[in-house]
């Protein structure tokens, strides 16, 4: 957050407050500052340095976050149409798309729909949102046919709808599309339910984690440890092992945002736990790249979150980042 200019900043404060009608002190009060604290933000004398402050003000002013910083949600010059067309098309596919129901969609042979999905896999990792607006609503919709006509290929088709649907989660929040990422990520838990299986329930549950966070910081929390603890009986597998590290550190993050140093310390341990016992410093499962240098990672951001400063870089120094 520190690359986001602190009078741009101060700019839309003001402005989103003037537009709630609230007076300085109004705001500060229900965001729990005092007032001078946010007048010197809204002057850009203060830096707004971490998601607890942000997603504070967020709340008083009765915004998403995303409304103070103004990205990553820039989408380059000659894409903006594009790209939000996608978005069109990703709703209608979503309003479409129920599990058990046929769209009636025609489907190929399934080693294109395979490849399609391998490719969007690669869109979701490069950022190309106007790849994913345009390939993963037809995705899920011939994906959804071919649930109900094939019910023998049923497998490979719930994982490859989840990874539909976690694109579509990455591209919505990150062009600040509200309400999307959320239908998107109950519908990924919705396939892992139906698949019945413990390394994709917690997959699903660190990606609504991740794109829903803000929304709740103490349901994140709950969410993320109370799955985890269902986990704990597979351990053996690398697969649920490294869910069961991103719930951790998922964990981590939202006890950090609520200033809970002792609690966000202890989540990260356990990941760190968890990724010695990981035969690779890198999982690839689900792309969520959980091991011994993510939780490195993971534990720099944190520190930043609680205000360590400089001191939290520590954690990533000797890792191969």
């Amino acid at each position: 957050m520190n690359d986001i200019p602190v009078n741009e900043v101060g700019r839309r404060l003001r402005e989103i407050r003037a537009w709630r009608g609230l007076s300085l002190e109004t705001a500060a009060g229900l965001a729990g500052f005092s007032f001078g604290y946010l007048g010197r933000l809204e002057r850009g004398e203060q830096t707004l340095t971490n998601r607890r402050t942000l997603e504070a003000l967020a709340q008083a002013l009765r915004v998403a976050p995303s409304e103070f910083t103004g990205r990553p949600w820039e989408v380059p010059d000659g894409l903006g149409a594009d790209v939000y067309a996608g978005v069109v098309a990703v709703e209608e596919a979503l309003d479409i798309c129920e599990l058990g129901d046929d769209p009636g969609t025609p489907v190929r042979e399934w080693a294109l729909i395979h490849a399609d999905l391998l490719q969007l896999e690669h869109f979701r990792g490069t950022g190309d949102y106007q790849a994913i607006g345009r390939q993963a609503p037809a995705l899920l919709m011939e994906l959804h046919t071919l649930y109900v006509r094939s019910p023998e290929r049923r497998r490979p088709i719930l994982t490859g709808m989840i990874g539909c649907y976690f694109a579509v989660m990455v591209m919505a929040k990150h062009l600040g599309v509200r309400g999307l990422p959320l239908l998107a990520a109950k519908d990924a838990q919705t396939c892992a339910e139906e698949l019945d299986s413990p390394e994709w329930r917690g997959a699903a549950m660190w990606m609504r984690g991740n794109v829903t966070g803000s929304l709740s910081r103490q349901r994140q929390y709950s969410r993320a440890v109370g799955l985890a603890d269902e986990l704990t009986g597979s351990l053996d597998n690398q697969r649920v092992l490294q869910a069961y590290g991103m719930l951790h550190l998922s964990a981590s993050l939202a006890a950090a945002v609520q200033s809970d140093r002792s609690t966000a310390e202890t989540q990260l341990d356990e990941a760190a736990a968890v990724a010695g016992r990981m035969h690779e410093d890198v999982g690839e499962f689900a792309r969520m790249w959980f091991g011994r240098i993510n939780v490195g990672i993971w534990r720099a951001s944190i520190g930043l979150e609680l205000g360590d400063g400089p001191k939290a870089i520590e954690a990533v120094q000797g890792l191969d980042v």
